[in-house]
C-alpha cells in the first residue's frame, strides 16, 4: 500500500502528529560515513576566546569572555603550580564550558537550530520531531564532551560539558510509535549514558557509547511492545501502539567536540562540512546487500512491490515497533561518532519525505546558502528556521508525496572564534 493524501498543513516545532499508512521510499546510493573515536583533530582555542550563548532556535546571543587564570608569583618570578592545580588551570566551572585549556571546536551552548514538519501530500501526519537543548551533562573529556586538561581528575573535580539532543521519527501505520519516541528516547538515552567516567580510554568510550545508544533503542522498542526490561514478558500496561505501527529513528547528540548519531530506518543525518555533504548515517533498506542477507537469514523475504519491501509490506529493514514483522524488522541502530571541525557548517536530520526527492549534496547546498544569507537578520525567524522551511518547500516542489520533517542545526554559529 502506498502513501497518499491531499492535505498539506504546516506545523511548528513541538506539534503532535496523527494518522496511518504504509511506508515506502526511493533511496539513492550514498557512501558510508567515516568516523573515529578519540582522534585529536580539533583546533586549539586561544586565551580569552568569546563564547556564544544561544537561547534555542532564533534566540538572542550574548558574548562573554572567560577570565584568564593567573599563576602564582614569588618576588616577581613565575612559580610552578602544584600538579593538581596545573590540571585545574583554565578548567570550566560546571555547566559553563571550558576556556583556554581545551581542544574544543565549539561552545557547549546549544547552537541555533530550526525544525519544520509538514503533512505534505499525505492525508495524515505520522512524523514527530524532538529538540532538547541541554538534555544532559557529562564530565569534560568523555563521550561528546570537551577535552580539557582536567579530564583525568576524579569526577568530582572535573568540569562538565553540556550535550544537546535532536531527533526525527518517521512513523508508519499510525503516529503512536513516533510520538512515543519523541517523548521518551532522550530520557532513556540519558539514563543509559550514566556510568561515563573521566579518564576513560578511547576504546572504553567507544564501547560505552555503542552500548548506550543500542540499549536505548532496544529499551524504547521493548516499551512500545509492552515488554518488561530483561525477561521480555508482557507487562500489565497496555501496548503503546498496535502491532502494525512503527517508526524510524535518527538522533544526534551534539557536544562541543563530537557529533554522535544513531540511526534505525531510512531517515537520515547529513553534515555539511567545507562545502561537502558527509552522510552520518546509511539508510536501512531491504535491498541493501547486508540487510537483505540478515532478513533472509532470519527466515524472511524481500519482495518488490512498488519498491523493495520486507514481506512485501515495509520499505525499510529496521524500525522501532512493527511487532508483526519481527524478527525480520529489528530496532538496533547503527552508531557513528564524528569529530567536529572548524569547517562544519550545518547538520541536517530529516525523514525520507525530504531524501526521496533531494540528494545529500543538494540539501546541504540549499541549507548552507540559506544560512549564510540570513544569519545577520535581526529578530523574526532565525536563519536555521528559514533553512528548514526552505528545504521542506523545495521537497514539495520536487514532488514529495510523504510527510516531511527537517531539523537544521547551524554549527558554524557555535564555533569558538
Amino acid at each position: 500500500m502506498d502513501k497518499h493524501g491531499l492535505s498539506n498543513g504546516w506545523q511548528g516545532s513541538g506539534g503532535d502528529a496523527g494518522g496511518g499508512g504504509d511506508e515506502h521510499s526511493f533511496s539513492g546510493s550514498i557512501s558510508a560515513p567515516s568516523f573515529s573515536f578519540g582522534s585529536d583533530s580539533s583546533n586549539s582555542s586561544g586565551t580569552g576566546v568569546s563564547t556564544v550563548t544561544t537561547a534555542g532556535a532564533g534566540g538572542r546571543t550574548s558574548n562573554s569572555t572567560p577570565e584568564s587564570s593567573e599563576e602564582e608569583t614569588v618576588d616577581g618570578s613565575s612559580k610552578d603550580l602544584p600538579a593538581a592545580m596545573q590540571l585545574l588551570d583554565g578548567m570550566a566551572v560546571s555547566g559553563t564550558g571550558c576556556n583556554r585549556s581545551t581542544r574544543c571546536i565549539a561552545s557547549d551552548t546549544c547552537p541555533p537550530h530550526g525544525a519544520v514538519f509538514i503533512c505534505g501530500r499525505r492525508r495524515e501526519m505520522e512524523d514527530a520531531v524532538a529538540v532538547v537543548p541541554s538534555f544532559m551533562t557529562v564530565p569534560c573529556g568523555t563521550v561528546g564532551g570537551c577535552e580539557c586538561k582536567g579530564a583525568t581528575l576524579p569526577s568530582s573535580d572535573v568540569g562538565m560539558s553540556t550535550l544537546h539532543f535532536f531527533g526525527v521519527y518517521d512513523g508508519h501505520g499510525g503516529p503512536q510509535v513516533a510520538g512515543f519516541c519523541k517523548e521518551q528516547m532522550h530520557r532513556v538515552l540519558e539514563e543509559e549514558f550514566s556510568g561515563v567516567l573521566p579518564g576513560m580510554g578511547d576504546r572504553e568510550l567507544e564501547a560505552h557509547l555503542q552500548r548506550a545508544m543500542v540499549a536505548s533503542f532496544l529499551k524504547v522498542d521493548a516499551q512500545v511492545g509492552g515488554f518488561l526490561e530483561g525477561n521480555l514478558s508482557p507487562s500489565a500496561s497496555p501496548f503503546i501502539a498496535p502491532e502494525t505501527v512503527g517508526s524510524t529513528a535518527v538522533v544526534a547528540v551534539l557536544g562541543p567536540n563530537r557529533i554522535i548519531v544513531a540511526n534505525c530506518g531510512d531517515s537520515r543525518a547529513v553534515l555539511s562540512r567545507g562545502g561537502r555533504a558527509i552522510p552520518l548515517s546509511v539508510d536501512h533498506k531491504p535491498d541493501r546487500e547486508d540487510e537483505l542477507a540478515r532478513v533472509e537469514a532470519a527466515g524472511g523475504r524481500v519482495f518488490f512491490w512498488n519498491g523493495y519491501r520486507v514481506l512485501g509490506v515495509l520499505a525499510m529493514s529496521r524500525a522501532i515497533g512493527d511487532r508483526y514483522l519481527k524478527p525480520f524488522i529489528i530496532p538496533e541502530p547503527d552508531v557513528t561518532c564524528t569529530e567536529r571541525s572548524s569547517e562544519d557548517e550545518c547538520l541536517i536530520l530529516a525523514s525520507d519525505g525530504l531524501w526521496d526527492v533531494l540528494t545529500n549534496e543538494v540539501a546541504c547546498d540549499i541549507a548552507r546558502k540559506c544560512l549564510v544569507r540570513h544569519r545577520a537578520r535581526q529578530g523574526g525567524e532565525s536563519a536555521a528556521d528559514m533553512a528548514a522551511g526552505l528545504l521542506t518547500k523545495v521537497a514539495i516542489a520536487k514532488g514529495s508525496t510523504d510527510n516531511i520533517s527537517v531539523v537544521v542545526v547551524d554549527l558554524s554559529s557555535s564555533l569558538r572564534r
